[in-house]
């Protein structure tokens, strides 16, 4: 553990030797070779020497990535350059590393781009030298390095499509993706990757999640399981709970009116995400979904079934009130026109937004009296999807363009970022209002609201961070959810 340690502080050092690297850039990248660092632990014989060249190889791979990706690297690869000669004098492997850099430096990588996991490996085993390691051919290393590179690619996908980098599954429009998931699938089965396993704990948590995300590429067919993922559950279940918030609002949750709408409203907003996949199939595959274009069939057949069971759980709820079957009805059918709106700009949004915030509605509508408490809520839910639903327009608009027509599309990003944080502050009035008529637990919220905005703040100066604004929305309106229902 003190070896380790030692192997940590050292790599600080190193960094901060890095005059061209901002102080929190440095951070970011510590922490990047830490992890990288424990995977490479896997590449050694187990023995205190190797460490050190672990941790080499880490930091070459860090500041590589700052440099070719990162929106304040040195594109003329200054920092990689100065790294690579005070870690390694002299050698073939700096020359590997060198001439793979300016390949990447150039874009004269391969359209996949795995040609840099191949040279990787070569290069972290001469570095490090294991004993287990040179028992396999460079033929063999090169295509272990090739199997990792899909795997690290795979796991990164979102955040490559995101900000545009390098990526075997955004490659050819998406068209060998489930070649690559299926060369990713039989590698894990592979007698190197359970000796990876051996040597570090680390390639266990890295085996659960990518066969999580292998699980989206249906390699042994399609199964109800991956149906189900399609559907976002996640959303369906935020639609039964804002259901359910807008019966109680109006002390009527104990009903089986709130019971049949909450289902109501589960099952046809996940019918709803379905059919969105299905018309989006094709474009889609630019972001590495292709599961509704490789089996459409099915993933058609999965919408009607579900419609079929939203509207026999509307017909229950027609029994009990009429009003808000009708209501519930409406909306899942102007949800379910949301597809066909790709050409309106801002309207798409406010569908969406409007769509998600009406469910807490239901509760009024059933006893036919207005309810202050839920049209705050209501109002809260449509802000803020509202502004969850432009940054996704961000995320996607490298892909969208010629597709869909969306603020960032039409202007650009930065505009679309700005319209996104001047929303944010007209959703603190209902929040304030929140607090003083639900519950202070609600004024909590507002704290997301400054953080949200610094983290877009950050993105002009790191665009691969964008998702931390995201994350922190979703979060917000979790937070939203659960301070609801505990008070």
């Amino acid at each position: 553990m003190i070896a380790h340690l030692q192997i940590v502080l050292w790599a600080l050092h190193v960094l901060w030797g890095l005059k061209g690297i901002w102080f929190s850039e440095r951070i970011r990248l510590w922490r990047k070779s830490i992890n990288l660092y424990l995977s490479f632990l896997a590449f050694t014989d187990g023995v205190v020497e190797q460490l050190r060249s672990a941790m080499a190889c880490a930091l070459l791979s860090a500041v590589y990535d700052y440099d070719t990706d990162w929106a304040w690297g040195s594109y003329k690869g200054r920092n990689f350059k100065t790294l690579l000669r005070r870690l390694l004098v002299q050698g073939e492997a700096r020359q590997m590393a060198m001439k793979l850099f300016n390949k990447d430096l150039g874009h004269a990588l391969s359209t996949d781009g795995l040609e840099r996991g191949s040279v990787a490996l070569l290069f972290y085993r001469r570095v490090i030298n294991s004993q287990w390691m040179r028992k396999y051919s460079d033929e063999k290393i090169s295509t272990f390095g090739r199997s990792l590179q899909i795997i690290d690619d795979l796991l990164d996908l979102r955040l490559d499509h995101m900000a545009g980098n390098t990526n075997c599954f955004l490659a050819y429009n998406g068209n060998r993706a489930r070649k690559f998931a299926q060369e990713a699938h039989e590698f894990l089965e592979s007698d190197f990757f359970r000796k990876l396993k051996e040597h570090s704990r680390i390639y266990k948590i890295l085996e659960r999640k990518t066969r999580k995300e292998l699980g989206k590429f249906a390699i042994k067919g399609v199964t109800f399981g991956t149906l189900w993922n399609i559907g976002r559950p996640t959303t369906g279940i935020y639609a039964c709970l804002v259901s359910f918030l807008g019966f109680r609002f109006c002390d009527e949750a104990m009903t089986m009116a709130c019971l049949l709408t909450s289902l109501s409203f589960a099952i046809g907003t996940t019918s709803i995400m379905v059919f969105n996949d299905y018309v989006d199939r094709e474009n889609d595959r630019k972001k590495g979904k292709v599961l509704a274009s490789d089996y459409p069939a099915e993933v058609l057949k999965y919408h009607w079934w579900l419609g079929l069971a939203s509207v026999l759980s509307l017909g229950s709820l027609a029994w009990f009130s009429l009003p808000v079957t009708i209501f519930c009805f409406v909306i899942l059918i102007i949800g379910d026109l949301y597809s066909s709106l790709r050409r309106r700009v801002v309207i798409q949004n406010m569908v969406v937004a409007l769509c998600s915030g009406a469910p807490v509605l239901c509760g009024m509508i059933f006893k036919g009296e207005l309810e202050f408490r839920g049209l705050l809520v209501f109002i809260t839910l449509v802000y803020l999807i509202l502004i969850n639903e432009i940054f996704k327009d961000i995320e996607d608009r490298k892909t969208d363009k010629g597709y869909k027509e969306t603020i960032a599309t039409r202007k650009n990003h930065t505009y679309a970022i700005m319209v996104a944080v001047s929303l944010s502050y007209p959703a603190s009035l209902p929040i304030i209002l929140m607090g003083m008529l639900i519950g202070k637990w609600s004024l909590l919220l507002l704290i997301f609201f400054p953080i949200i905005t610094w983290q877009l703040a950050m993105n002009f100066m790191s665009p691969e961070s964008f998702h931390r604004a995201m994350g922190s929305m979703r979060w917000m309106i979790k937070a939203l959810l659960l301070i609801l229902l505990l008070t």
